[in-house]
């Protein structure tokens, strides 16, 4: 079932911007405090010069791609390097999409850009594998040393289930009505589209019963969005900020003694 004049639905735009607002600013004061807090008790580095070579080989050897956990566990460094890049880029398309409505007043139309659909689905994709495995690790083998470590269920289960809103949100519309030139290249959201083909008949083939349901379920997500970001600042999923900076600063004294790289 396809309708042919595409499938729009009820976006509450004001409830949107207002809820996500508040939470970016409440998140925002918590990461400041964090900021403030850790490093107004760091020590003063001994070493003032600046190594960019350095922190760039930090950057891309333990920052991005992990290296350490690489080495030392490869399922671990799945998950960590998987949620990584996905939050990151996620978060990266988030900001041009929001720069583009408030700032440029909508002058690119990134539905017209096919590859858009390709990074939102491949990094989308990369966070669901990763917290695939953290849900797994936590809440089916429940590991020993993890009950030892900050408690980070609750930010799993929020990205996760963000995550999923988010590609039913992306898939459903792709299985009801034509696609655009960014829907094409959504490599994951196809396959999903094609399995609500399947499914759809069974359910409903009223156009109104599946824009009620789109409508609930971006309100629903956007909702998720905005949890995430007031508990973020105060989960372990800070570190994702954090850690990289640290690493970074570090790099150009530990580089100078030759404490880590020969």
């Amino acid at each position: 079932m396809l309708f042919n004049h595409g499938l729009a639905y009820f976006k509450p735009w004001n409830f949107f911007w207002t809820v996500q607002t508040i939470a970016l600013a409440i998140c925002i004061i918590g990461i400041l405090f964090h900021f403030i807090f850790i490093f107004k008790g760091r020590q003063r580095s001994l070493n003032q010069t600046i190594n960019p070579l350095a922190m760039l080989k930090r950057f891309f050897l333990e920052v991005l791609f992990q290296s350490h956990l690489l080495q030392s566990d490869k399922k671990r460094w799945l998950m960590h390097f998987s949620i990584f890049v996905g939050f990151i880029g996620l978060s990266f398309l988030s900001f041009l999409q929001i720069s583009n409505i408030v700032l440029l007043d909508q002058h690119f139309n990134f539905e017209l850009y096919a590859w858009k659909g390709f990074v939102g689905d491949l990094f989308g994709l990369l966070m669901l594998v990763g917290l695939l495995i953290a849900f797994h690790r936590r809440f089916v083998q429940r590991l020993p040393h993890l009950r030892r470590l900050a408690n980070d269920k609750t930010a799993i289960l929020l990205l996760l289930s963000i995550v999923i809103t988010g590609f039913m949100l992306r898939s459903l519309p792709m299985a009801l009505a034509p696609l655009d030139q960014s829907q094409k290249s959504s490599f994951f959201s196809l396959i999903l589209a094609s399995l609500f083909k399947v499914l759809i008949p069974y359910i409903s083939v009223s156009l109104s019963f599946w824009q009620n349901v789109l409508a609930v379920l971006w309100i629903f997500h956007s909702l998720l969005t905005a949890v995430f970001l007031i508990y973020f600042p105060f989960s372990k999923f800070i570190h994702i900020i954090f850690t990289p900076i640290e690493l970074l600063l570090n790099a150009s004294e530990e580089d100078q003694r030759r404490d880590i790289y020969a």
